[in-house]
């Protein structure tokens, strides 16, 4: 299940309520993923990014890379296609968490889920959200 950030919270309020037309979503998205995920402390849970052989946030854009559909009085947002990362270098290790960036590097957290099951990444191996794998419900 994945969760908005604090920092999306707040840009929701703001384009809503303030009227922030500027406050927007960047064109392209960066997809991250991570070995550590501490989901207690909140929207803005404590995440340890993999930083080792090749890895690289996947670039996703914002036009064309999600599609959104609405049932039930759920909406839900997917990948269109799949978010392929490079081939690791070195080992990542169990990659247990993702991420939705406004940068390639630090930026602004969107929102954050679990991998469920957790995948172990090697040297040599090669991650993949297959078309529509990666899911965000709104309720």
């Amino acid at each position: 299940m994945a969760a908005f950030s604090d920092f999306l919270e707040l840009l929701i309020a703001q384009v809503t309520l303030e009227n922030a037309a500027t406050a927007v979503g960047a064109t392209t998205m960066y997809v991250s993923l991570h070995t550590d995920w501490t989901a207690a402390t909140g929207d803005d849970a404590t995440f340890t990014e993999v930083a080792t052989g090749s890895y690289a946030r996947d670039p996703v854009t914002s036009t064309t890379g999600w599609d959104t559909t609405v049932a039930a009085g759920v909406t839900t947002i997917d990948n269109n296609g799949a978010i392929t990362f490079v081939t690791a270098t070195a080992n990542w290790g169990l990659i247990v968490a993702f991420g939705i960036w406004d940068a390639v590097t630090t930026g602004n957290l969107y929102f954050h889920g679990e991998v469920i099951p957790s995948v172990q990444i090697n040297t040599n191996d090669t991650f993949e959200f297959a078309d529509a794998a990666l899911v965000i419900e709104l309720q």
